[in-house]
This record gives structure tokens, C-alpha cells and sequence, in this order.
């Protein structure tokens, strides 16, 4: 299941000037904050947008993608789930870390699709996930997949859209905010269907 968080912002002063920072919760309370010690910037760099998100280098099969916006219209679903599908290659992910994939997804007809994180050398499967778009539905999509081993060049993103569920009617598809990072960024907030568990709205001392 998705994991879950809810973010505060706030900043803090000291020697080195005005920092901001975030207090999250993920099984417990942690903070970070960007700037510390006087060097700016994110304080992680797997926090950084891992894919390319103006669609510039994907794989497009069955539509057309420009400018972060992916269009399909699907057929009556039959053969491969991959027959239709938006895909980015030649990623790499690192051993030991759990990254979150999200994207935004509309379906003028009910019908089921399919998130996949693969290694294109050998196509093992890191992450899959299955998941139904109602009818006029815009669907937030946002799961979270562990990785054991570094895998370097070789990760596919992909959103089958092919025969996940052959059969299934027609259908208009729009895509866009494709994302993939490192579920502990603190930048990385619920979208709106993630009711986070726990909301923290003050923050008192550090």
C-alpha cells in the first residue's frame, strides 16, 4: 500500500543564516532541513527528480506525449498489457532505498492498467502494481517499491495500458505528473487521494 506522510514546513535561524526546514512523519517524527551548514541546497540528492518528466525520451506506444502530458485512445483491450504503454528507460536505483512512483491518470471508461518497475537487462521484475480507472475518474496513482540491489541504467518506468484486462471497453487516457524519487524526500507531500495518518500542525521546538 501507499506509504503516507504529512509534511510541515517551517525555517529556522542561526549563524549561517535562514534555513528552511520540514518535520514529517514516517513511523516516528524526523526533520530535515535544506541550506544546513551555510551550503543551500536539497539535503539529499536522491531527492531530485529521477525521471524525465517533459516526456522528452520516452517510449510511446498507442499515443502521443509533449510538454509532461501523455494522450491515448485505447482500443478494446486485448493482447499484451505492453501493446499500449508509456515507458522511460536506461534509469538507475540504488540498493537499499525505497522510491515512490506517482503520476496522474484520467479514464473516459472503466478499465484496469498496470504500474512496472523492471530491469530491462534480463527483465526481472522490481515493483508492479495493478489498478482500476473508473469511468471519468481522475486518478491519483502513488505507490512505493523497496529496492534490495543497485541497478544501474537498466530500470524501466512503465504504465501498461495494453491488454492488462482483456476486453475492457475503449477508452480516452490522459497522463501527466510522472514522478519517481526517494520516499523519504521531504519535498514529496500526499497527493490528494493519500489521507496522511498522522498531521502534524505545530512545531513548538527542535
Amino acid at each position: 500500500s501507499a506509504f503516507t506522510k504529512q509534511v510541515t514546513e517551517f525555517t529556522i535561524t542561526d549563524a549561517f543564516g535562514v534555513h528552511t526546514c520540514y518535520m514529517y512523519y514516517e513511523d516516528g517524527v524526523g526533520s530535515d532541513c535544506d541550506g544546513g551548514g551555510g551550503g543551500g541546497g536539497d539535503p539529499d540528492p536522491d531527492c531530485t527528480q529521477i525521471l524525465t518528466t517533459s516526456m522528452a525520451g520516452w517510449t510511446v506506444d498507442g499515443g502521443t506525449a509533449s510538454a509532461g502530458t501523455a494522450t491515448f485512445n485505447l482500443p478494446v483491450a486485448a493482447g499484451d498489457p505492453w501493446s499500449c504503454q508509456l515507458v522511460q528507460n536506461g534509469l538507475t536505483l540504488e540498493g537499499g532505498k525505497t522510491y515512490r512512483a506517482k503520476f496522474t491518470i484520467s479514464s473516459s471508461a472503466t478499465r484496469h492498467y498496470r504500474f512496472l518497475l523492471q530491469n530491462a537487462s534480463g527483465w526481472a521484475v522490481l515493483g508492479q502494481e495493478d489498478f482500476t480507472v473508473t469511468a471519468g475518474q481522475t486518478y491519483n496513482f502513488s505507490v512505493d517499491f523497496p529496492i534490495t540491489s543497485t541497478v544501474t541504467g537498466t530500470v524501466l518506468y512503465g504504465i501498461m495500458l495494453g491488454g492488462v484486462a482483456p476486453g475492457d471497453p475503449a477508452s480516452d487516457v490522459v497522463i501527466t505528473n510522472v514522478s519517481l524519487k526517494d520516499h523519504d524526500c521531504p519535498d514529496d507531500t500526499p497527493l490528494p487521494n493519500e489521507a496522511p495518518d498522522v498531521t502534524i500542525t505545530n512545531v513548538t521546538s527542535l
